[in-house]
């Protein structure tokens, strides 16, 4: 699965900078025709050591397994929601190029050869390389079952069309002999559980990654009714009219929608979103605490974002107080999508916990973030950023009373736009002279990011 961004930029009379765009999923295959063939080997040769061992109790055929949903956010995390879909397994196994999912769209793929996508891939959003780093998104158990067989080790960075590459994967049998399948998954991050162990529905099984055969972070997900691994054996979880596998049977407890338009997720930033290339974690410039005078972009991230719709933005003061409210007609259909507006909050603005949110299909997502005075000394997570002589002429120094590693350091003026960037060596940041002869006269903000977030961040004046 690959992931390319396209870009859209507009600027309107009541909104004075405005962009955003679609992220694409051009097709891919998640496992060669040569894998397919490794992994039913392992499976059968997993099979056939568990039976000797006592260790797989023949199936029960009187109950079909009822599958619940494979993925879960971390308990650190609360987005509301954390993931899209790019592919359904294709049913259209005639013809070479032709496309076909339960639901008789478009939302799979296949190959020249006639080999067809045979699981459903949920990929991160709406930050994937930084989500997998951060280890936010889980795999769990979709039914009650039993390891059957586990690979790990492999690499999880992977960015392109690799047939040699090997997944981190786990399999599961279930009470009626059922099989699923869970492929892409972080390296070391599986189940220490062994082969053989017992699992519960909804139990964690790893994080999801980037290994094998897969151009970003997503969970590739495929049902068998049993341990015989061919088509006549695959199950598509989603009954639909085009379903030629299991038809109007649902191996869903709850089946979701086609669609299921959603707000994934709300922020206010710094600047706007840098998708950087995989595997480079993305720098959402997330800022939830803003100064007077600073430039804030608003952002919404959507997942299958419908044509003919609208959505409400909504800014409030301390004191409930409208500062901005708009409505964003969409006239696409995207399943991941992003966009923002951009506003400079006032010098002279209230200080205190302000409001933004989006309502969107009948839902209303709240993101609270904090105005501070610009004179404040804005620490976030108690790291402390140290910046003499403020106001300063000829340089100043940075110092910070913790070592990072992997971090950026930004100055910007106070319209939000990028002075320049410099790069925290990995072994920490040492008190670091900045040479300002260059700099105009005025006010800028200095701010440390580092994995996606703004953690420190301070005024600086020249006089």
């Amino acid at each position: 699965m690959l992931l390319i961004f396209v870009y859209l930029s507009y600027t309107y009379a009541q909104h004075p900078v405005h962009g955003g765009g679609e992220y694409q999923q051009p097709a891919q295959v998640c496992i060669s025709e040569m894998h397919y063939d490794q992994i039913r080997q392992q499976l059968y040769s997993a099979e056939q050591l568990l039976e000797a061992e006592g260790k797989l109790p023949p199936p029960k055929r009187t109950a079909q397994a009822q599958l619940s949903f494979p993925l879960r956010q971390s308990s650190t995390f609360n987005y509301p929601s954390f993931y899209a879909i790019s592919n359904y397994v294709d049913h259209d196994i005639n013809v070479n190029n032709q496309i076909r999912d339960f639901n008789c769209g478009t939302r799979s793929y296949d190959v020249a050869s006639g080999y067809n996508h045979q699981g459903i891939d949920y990929f991160l959003w709406p930050f994937d390389n930084l989500m997998q780093a951060r280890n936010q998104v889980e795999v769990v158990a979709a039914a009650d079952g039993i390891i059957l067989f586990k690979a790990d080790g492999n690499d999880d960075l992977n960015c392109s069309f690799c047939t040699n590459c090997q997944w981190n994967a786990i399999y599961l049998r279930h009470n009626d002999g059922s099989v699923t399948w869970y492929g892409h998954l972080k390296k070391n991050s599986l189940t220490s559980k062994p082969i053989g162990s017992s699992v519960n529905r909804g139990e964690y099984l790893g994080v999801v990654g980037s290994s094998g055969i897969s151009t970003a972070p997503h969970l590739h997900f495929e049902v068998y009714r049993s341990s015989t691994y061919n088509r006549s054996n695959l199950i598509d979880p989603y009954a639909g009219p085009c379903n030629q596998l299991n038809g109007t049977v649902s191996w869903w407890d709850v089946q979701p929608a086609y669609y299921e338009p959603r707000i994934v997720r709300i922020q206010t930033q710094s600047a706007q979103t840098l998708f950087n290339t995989c595997p480079i974690p993305e720098v959402s410039y997330e800022a939830q605490e803003v100064v007077q005078g600073q430039t804030v972009y608003f952002t919404a991230y959507y997942a299958d974002q419908q044509p003919a719709t609208t959505a409400e933005w909504l800014i409030t003061r301390p004191d409930n107080s409208v500062f901005r409210s708009w409505t964003q007609t969409l006239n696409n259909y995207y399943n991941a999508s992003w966009w923002w507006w951009s506003y400079t909050i006032p010098s002279t603005a209230p200080t205190g916990e302000w409001k933004f949110s989006v309502k969107l299909q009948g839902k209303t997502v709240v993101y609270p973030f904090r105005v501070t005075t610009s004179t404040t000394t804005a620490d976030v997570q108690g790291k402390r950023l140290i910046i003499y002589p403020n106001p300063f002429n000829q340089e100043f120094i940075v110092d910070h009373e913790k070592a990072l590693s992997d971090a950026f350091l930004r100055l910007t003026d106070m319209a939000g736009r990028t002075i320049w960037v410099k790069r925290i060596t990995p072994a920490g940041i040492a008190p670091l002279r900045i040479d300002a002869r260059n700099l105009q006269i005025g006010s800028y903000l200095l701010t440390i990011e580092q994995n996606g977030k703004i953690i420190s961040r301070k005024t600086v004046i020249k006089k």
